[in-house]
């Protein structure tokens, strides 16, 4: 006589792992959220090295001070023989220049100083200060590239 017990086969053995669904979902939030905070990054970056050239402006604000009281006069020379300041800023992403003020107020009784993006210095995309200056008189300006005044958003 046959023995007819028929054993089961096992079940086959689950798949372990990702499947490529889940990997393509994972993949796309974590695109999501870098498309969202890398741009919030950048801004977050130039607005702190933006007191880099604030520092370098109120730098060559007193300064500038220091000379008119013992020249009677200030200078719109920025190094050796004048502020002995460098044109550059500390990690190099701002310009110092000093003119005067006006073309009806000379550099002896006026001033503005001003620090814009170096090239390859990193600032040269802050299109929101790209000009910030400092006055004789202690007064803040800084234009954007379109020219208009943001003085409030870059001097706090």
């Amino acid at each position: 006589m046959r023995n007819h017990s028929t054993t089961a086969s096992p079940a086959p053995a689950r798949a372990r792992g990702f499947s490529m669904i889940e990997l393509m979902i994972v993949v796309a939030i974590v695109a999501l959220l870098a498309a969202i905070a890398y741009p919030s990054y950048r801004d977050q970056v130039r607005r702190s090295n933006r007191t880099e050239g604030q520092a370098l402006l109120l730098d060559a604000a007193a300064k500038q001070e220091r000379f008119f009281s013992e020249n009677n006069s200030y200078t719109a020379t920025v190094g050796a023989g004048g502020l002995g300041l460098s044109t550059t800023s500390e990690n190099g992403y701002y310009t110092l220049a000093i003119a005067a003020a006006t073309a009806g107020c000379p550099i002896a009784t006026c001033f503005v100083a001003q620090v814009t993006p170096a090239a390859g210095g990193g600032q040269t995309d802050d299109t929101t200060c790209a000009v910030m200056s400092i006055s004789q008189t202690g007064a803040k300006a800084a234009t954007d590239t379109g020219g208009s005044d943001t003085r409030t958003l870059c001097w706090r």
